[in-house]
Protein backbone atom coordinates (compact mmCIF):
# COMPACT_ATOMS: atom_id res chain seq x y z
CA UNK A 1 0.00 0.00 0.00
CA UNK A 2 2.98 2.24 0.98
CA UNK A 3 4.52 1.58 -2.29
CA UNK A 4 2.13 2.32 -4.41
CA UNK A 5 0.96 5.36 -2.61
CA UNK A 6 5.29 6.63 -2.98
CA UNK A 7 4.34 5.55 -6.64
CA UNK A 8 1.35 7.58 -7.46
CA UNK A 9 3.50 10.60 -5.20
CA UNK A 10 6.53 10.66 -7.34
CA UNK A 11 4.03 9.75 -10.93
CA UNK A 12 2.18 13.24 -9.77
CA UNK A 13 5.42 15.15 -9.48
CA UNK A 14 7.31 13.88 -12.90
CA UNK A 15 4.22 15.07 -14.33
CA UNK A 16 4.00 18.39 -12.99
CA UNK A 17 7.86 19.09 -13.56
CA UNK A 18 7.06 17.91 -17.66
CA UNK A 19 4.42 20.24 -17.83
CA UNK A 20 6.00 23.23 -16.32
CA UNK A 21 3.47 23.85 -13.58
CA UNK A 22 5.58 23.97 -10.92
CA UNK A 23 6.12 27.91 -9.48
CA UNK A 24 8.86 29.58 -7.98
CA UNK A 25 9.24 30.02 -3.79
CA UNK A 26 10.44 33.88 -4.23
CA UNK A 27 7.50 34.82 -5.68
CA UNK A 28 3.60 34.47 -4.85
CA UNK A 29 2.84 31.92 -7.86
CA UNK A 30 5.15 32.67 -10.18
CA UNK A 31 5.67 30.37 -12.41
CA UNK A 32 9.23 29.41 -13.69
CA UNK A 33 8.52 29.73 -17.90
CA UNK A 34 7.93 33.67 -16.35
CA UNK A 35 11.62 34.13 -14.62
CA UNK A 36 14.26 36.14 -15.05
CA UNK A 37 16.48 33.15 -15.14
CA UNK A 38 15.69 32.38 -19.47
CA UNK A 39 18.48 31.41 -21.46
CA UNK A 40 19.12 34.18 -23.87
CA UNK A 41 21.75 32.86 -26.75
CA UNK A 42 22.49 34.38 -30.08
CA UNK A 43 22.28 31.49 -32.06
CA UNK A 44 24.38 33.14 -34.80
CA UNK A 45 27.69 32.71 -32.27
CA UNK A 46 26.77 28.86 -32.98
CA UNK A 47 28.24 28.98 -36.62
CA UNK A 48 31.20 31.40 -36.41
CA UNK A 49 32.61 30.42 -33.06
CA UNK A 50 34.17 27.02 -31.78
CA UNK A 51 31.80 24.87 -33.58
CA UNK A 52 28.89 25.90 -30.84
CA UNK A 53 31.16 24.76 -27.89
CA UNK A 54 31.96 27.18 -25.22
CA UNK A 55 35.66 28.84 -25.14
CA UNK A 56 37.10 29.33 -22.22
CA UNK A 57 39.28 32.10 -20.58
CA UNK A 58 40.91 31.56 -17.50
CA UNK A 59 43.58 33.82 -15.39
CA UNK A 60 45.13 35.39 -12.59
CA UNK A 61 44.80 38.91 -10.89
CA UNK A 62 47.69 40.12 -9.01
CA UNK A 63 48.74 43.52 -7.11
CA UNK A 64 51.17 45.91 -8.36
CA UNK A 65 54.20 43.37 -6.50
CA UNK A 66 53.34 40.53 -9.10
CA UNK A 67 53.25 37.94 -6.56
CA UNK A 68 49.91 38.58 -4.36
CA UNK A 69 46.67 37.17 -5.15
CA UNK A 70 43.73 39.75 -5.42
CA UNK A 71 40.65 37.96 -3.88
CA UNK A 72 36.94 38.07 -4.37
CA UNK A 73 36.90 40.68 -7.38
CA UNK A 74 34.54 40.89 -10.30
CA UNK A 75 36.04 40.29 -13.57
CA UNK A 76 34.19 41.31 -16.86
CA UNK A 77 35.06 40.46 -20.39
CA UNK A 78 33.76 42.75 -22.85
CA UNK A 79 34.20 43.12 -26.45
CA UNK A 80 36.57 45.64 -27.24
CA UNK A 81 34.08 48.11 -29.32
CA UNK A 82 31.11 47.74 -27.21
CA UNK A 83 29.79 48.20 -23.22
CA UNK A 84 28.00 45.10 -23.15
CA UNK A 85 29.39 42.14 -20.86
CA UNK A 86 29.89 39.22 -22.48
CA UNK A 87 30.82 36.81 -19.52
CA UNK A 88 31.85 37.86 -15.97
CA UNK A 89 33.73 35.51 -12.87
CA UNK A 90 34.58 36.29 -9.40
CA UNK A 91 38.15 35.55 -8.26
CA UNK A 92 38.76 32.65 -5.49
CA UNK A 93 41.01 32.99 -2.76
CA UNK A 94 44.02 32.18 -5.00
CA UNK A 95 43.19 35.20 -7.15
CA UNK A 96 42.33 32.86 -10.43
CA UNK A 97 39.46 33.54 -12.34
CA UNK A 98 37.41 31.02 -15.16
CA UNK A 99 34.97 31.99 -17.58
CA UNK A 100 33.16 30.78 -20.38
CA UNK A 101 31.25 31.73 -23.30
CA UNK A 102 30.28 31.29 -26.87
CA UNK A 103 33.11 33.66 -28.39
CA UNK A 104 34.63 34.44 -31.79
CA UNK A 105 37.78 35.29 -32.52
CA UNK A 106 37.92 38.69 -31.93
CA UNK A 107 39.45 41.43 -29.22
CA UNK A 108 37.96 41.24 -25.70
CA UNK A 109 38.32 43.50 -23.07
CA UNK A 110 39.22 41.93 -19.42
CA UNK A 111 37.99 44.73 -17.05
CA UNK A 112 38.35 44.41 -12.77
CA UNK A 113 34.91 45.49 -11.38
CA UNK A 114 35.91 46.36 -7.70
CA UNK A 115 35.85 49.92 -5.94
CA UNK A 116 39.77 49.42 -4.53
CA UNK A 117 41.12 48.35 -7.04
CA UNK A 118 41.37 49.00 -11.27
CA UNK A 119 42.83 47.01 -14.24
CA UNK A 120 42.05 46.27 -17.71
CA UNK A 121 43.93 44.38 -20.16
CA UNK A 122 43.14 43.64 -23.82
CA UNK A 123 43.48 40.16 -25.57
CA UNK A 124 42.66 38.11 -28.56
CA UNK A 125 40.81 34.94 -27.84
CA UNK A 126 41.28 32.38 -29.87
CA UNK A 127 38.40 29.93 -29.93
CA UNK A 128 39.28 25.87 -29.30
CA UNK A 129 42.62 27.05 -27.46
CA UNK A 130 43.74 27.97 -23.99
CA UNK A 131 43.31 31.70 -23.09
CA UNK A 132 45.35 32.61 -19.98
CA UNK A 133 45.99 35.85 -19.31
CA UNK A 134 47.05 37.79 -15.88
CA UNK A 135 45.99 40.79 -14.92
CA UNK A 136 48.03 43.02 -12.36
CA UNK A 137 45.16 45.27 -10.39
CA UNK A 138 46.69 48.87 -9.29
CA UNK A 139 45.19 50.67 -6.02
CA UNK A 140 42.68 53.90 -7.13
Amino acid sequence: MIRHFTTAIIAGISCLLLTSCLYRGDGAFKQIGNSDFKLKLNFMNFFVAADGYPTCVSGAVLREDSITPLKNVLVILKKKNQQAVVSKAQTDHVGSFTMSGILTNDLYVIELDSAEYSGRKEIIVEPNRRNCHEIIAQRR
